[in-house]
């Protein structure tokens, strides 16, 4: 079986990643509310969201889903319990602001820590840990 979760060439392309946009020392958007308006629907296309949510979210549920049958076989070959799975998130999942206009990449890892802890949920009666690990900035 194959799965192929993103066609992109590379993993990260600044363009699509985030763009720097008119934000104040506060983090706040500047301007009149329609040129914050112009800015936010310029900083990212449509398919940067999807992509970001893709790379973030949907590759991990499909590839949780894809490993869920040796995960559960561990314990029955040797191993003292069934495997864990571990998402990468980040403390940008968990941020009030956009930190500068980076929507699109906290909302996508704001998704990657509710799909855990779904996942945590419904994989339980599995015995299959689930859990995310939220780096910050160093």
């Amino acid at each position: 079986m194959s799965l192929q979760v993103c066609s992109k060439k590379s993993p990260i392309e600044p363009s699509t990643n985030v763009r720097q946009v008119n934000y104040g020392p506060e983090g706040q958007p500047k301007g009149s509310p329609a040129e914050i308006s112009k800015t936010m629907m310029n900083n990212q296309t449509f398919d940067d969201w999807t992509w970001v949510y893709k790379v973030n979210v949907a590759s991990y549920y499909f590839t949780s889903a894809a490993f869920l049958p040796l995960l559960c076989a561990a314990k029955d070959n040797g191993f003292p319990e069934v495997g864990s799975i571990l998402n990468i998130s980040s403390i940008s999942g968990i941020t009030k602001g956009s930190q500068n206009g980076q929507f699109s990449y906290n909302a996508s890892k704001a998704g990657t820590i509710s799909l855990t802890e779904q996942l945590a949920n419904d994989l339980k009666h599995l015995e299959v840990r689930v859990n995310t690990l939220a780096p910050g900035y160093l």
